[in-house]
């Protein structure tokens, strides 16, 4: 595998984890105003799970997406073997994009209300 090979996988990763973040963002907003409407006393645990995992999620994403632009930023030759550590960083870039995306989609699943209503308001 050279390093041509895996430009496309980073072209498509860097325009990816922005929109993805915005996602969990959008998301993140409808979770803590659910919480606020609640007493926070019985829901405390809850609430520090969940924002300790978004601060996670925000960071995995963030170390990716820096990782996808560093990549495409490196100046090697095109038909240069891909190293491990090359290998490694491309792993985890797609693995944080996976808890992402499962973090993304597992927000609206839990019993939380969509992010526009029913009609769109």
């Amino acid at each position: 595998m050279t390093i041509a090979d895996l430009v496309p996988f980073w072209t498509v990763s860097a325009q990816v984890i922005p929109v993805l973040a915005l996602a969990i963002l959008l998301e993140a907003r409808v979770l803590a105003r659910s919480f606020s409407k609640k007493k926070q006393f019985q829901e405390r645990k809850k609430r520090t799970l969940w924002g300790v995992g978004l601060f996670l999620v925000a960071l995995m994403l963030s170390g990716a997406m820096g990782g996808a632009v560093a990549a495409l930023l490196t100046e090697t030759s095109r038909e240069a073997e891909v190293s491990e550590g090359t290998l490694a960083l491309a792993w985890a870039v797609g693995g944080s994009i996976l808890v992402g995306l499962i973090f993304a989609f597992s927000l609206p699943l839990l019993g939380r209300p969509p992010l526009l209503g029913p009609l769109g308001m």
